[in-house]
């Protein structure tokens, strides 16, 4: 009996290993407009849009192309969808043991002189991301200049 559960359990591991590397990306799916979007109600997604958004001294172009950067640089990140025309662009991140993927949505817009940023991050899989999703937002905000902070976390801990 022991022996069966220990091969279900191994099983299971390799299943939950494999599933996430292989599940399509569909960008109809995942990609979203962070200042239309409604966060799920598990807390495994983190919103900076509405009142939120934070404003940038840079105009949507220089801004969009200098968060790209941001997004590149971060380990097992791609480039889901871009409407560089709608300041809109989705990337997803792998979490590094499992491959999980975490969805990550932003919007620029104008905002007098500058620019106006809005951004989603989500998980797919799972009910709680630990403030994974919190923390890659305030991280990128940071590098970005713009400081982290002041968004909505579906655990309500920002609201």
């Amino acid at each position: 009996m022991l022996k069966w559960i220990a091969l279900i359990a191994f099983a299971a591991l390799v299943v939950a290993m494999i599933v996430p590397r292989i599940a399509p990306d569909d960008p109809a799916r995942w990609s979203a407009d962070p200042t239309t979007a409604t966060p799920p109600d598990s807390p495994n997604s983190y919103l900076v849009a509405g009142h939120d958004a934070v404003a940038l001294p840079l105009a949507p172009q220089a801004a969009f192309d200098r968060i790209h950067a941001i997004a590149m640089d971060e380990p097992r990140v791609a480039l889901l969808t871009r409407d560089a025309a709608n300041g809109l662009a989705t990337y997803v991140q792998r979490s590094a043991l499992f491959g999980f993927p975490d969805y990550i949505s932003i919007k620029f817009e104008p905002k007098g002189d500058g620019s106006q940023l809005s951004i989603y991050s989500r998980s797919r899989f799972g009910y709680s991301d630990l403030g994974a999703n919190k923390t890659r937002v305030d991280r990128w905000l940071d590098k970005i200049g713009a400081g982290g902070g002041g968004g909505t976390h579906t655990t309500g801990e920002n609201r």
